[in-house]
């Protein structure tokens, strides 16, 4: 069958990447230092939820054992406190760490062509992020919406982010900014 031809292709094509150093550097998506800002990130999130949740619904009795767990209301309310404000430094830290990546890129396109605007050049390399939603994303939606009804044989190729994970990235980054603002302005409600 031509998808199992497809596949085996794929697969053969996958190793001899492997094999190759630079092409295993090129197939990550995510550098270590990338993936400790994703893993700190879940981690101080679920421990807001973990503590959130029993200081929402702390009269309630299925939320009574976990806040014995966390040693009562007022420890979890310290808790959920020092983790909104460690996730509120590490997204700080990730503009910081955009804006580096951005000085860098801008700097290099500017040394290759002396002659572009430094505006048009700003906006070319942050229309060029990975991560950075483009007119191709909208049409890879649709084609695999046409797929998953069976209207298309093939899903769509997607490049080194696929639309959906483009769509979590921007949720997350924009949810932290509506989380520390609200956070913030119920930091002393009793």
């Amino acid at each position: 069958r031509p998808a199992d031809e497809h596949e085996h292709r794929l697969a053969r094509l996958a190793r001899a990447v492997m094999r190759d150093r630079q092409g295993r550097r090129r197939l990550l998506r995510m550098d270590v230092h990338q993936r400790v800002q994703h893993w700190l990130l879940a981690i101080f999130f679920i421990l807001l939820v973990v503590t959130g949740m029993p200081m929402k619904f702390a009269s309630t009795p299925w939320m009574s054992d976990l806040v014995w767990l966390l040693g009562g209301l007022t420890q979890a309310r310290i808790l959920h406190r020092i983790a909104g404000v460690i996730l509120c430094a590490l997204f700080v830290y990730h503009m910081g760490y955009l804006m580096v990546f951005l000085v860098r890129d801008v700097k290099r396109r500017r040394a290759d062509d002396g002659g572009a605007s430094l505006v048009k050049t700003v906006a070319l390399s942050i229309y060029e992020y990975p991560l950075m939603v483009r007119p191709r994303d909208v049409k890879d939606f649709f084609q695999l919406f046409a797929y998953l009804l069976f209207l298309r044989k093939r899903r769509p190729a997607q490049g080194m982010f696929h639309f959906s994970q483009k769509f979590e990235y921007w949720a997350v980054f924009w949810g932290m900014v509506v989380i520390g603002l609200s956070g913030l302005a119920l930091w002393g409600a009793p």
